[in-house]
């Protein structure tokens, strides 16, 4: 995978089944941290929307001038999960952790026209409450997926 350089040993992977998209209908993206190093790699186990969970979105028009989505994102890692072991998962070599995002264009995008989307990710735990080896925490610097291009429709 060459999508998304991070440090070496994580990659970021921005995906969306359609590039073309109508205003009325959902979007939906994926975004996977892959390990593409050959030792394990330690993440927070759940990612989160906005500055405080750990992917941010961003969204420029055709010109590169930032989109500012309608709603921010805004989720938070809940502070009682920072202890449990359960809430660390470590990535072997080749192996990723992803989630999935359902959105609205009228949301992320305001009006019809052609943008680049990326999404950047920065754990939002410190590596002081880290409870596995080789942890990227809140300390290291972020990784940014390789932008896509989508299109949306009246």
């Amino acid at each position: 995978m060459k999508d998304g350089r991070g440090d070496g040993s994580l990659q970021l992977v921005l995906t969306s089944p359609k590039s073309q998209v109508r205003f009325d209908e959902p979007i939906t993206f994926e975004v996977k941290l892959f390990n593409d190093s050959d030792e394990k790699v330690s993440l927070f186990g759940e990612l989160l929307w906005g500055y405080a969970g750990g992917l941010t979105l961003h969204v420029s028009d055709k010109n590169g001038s930032p989109v500012e989505a309608e709603q921010h994102d805004d989720d938070m890692v809940i502070p009682s999960l920072l202890d449990n072991p359960a809430s660390y998962v470590v990535l072997f070599p080749n192996h990723f952790l992803g989630t999935q995002r359902r959105d609205t264009p009228k949301n992320l995008f305001r009006k019809p026209g052609s943008y680049r989307v990326f999404v950047e990710y920065l754990s939002p735990v410190p590596s002081h409450y880290a409870k596995t080896l080789n942890f990227r925490g809140r300390e290291d610097r972020p990784i940014r997926s390789a932008a896509i291009a989508i299109e949306v429709q009246k």
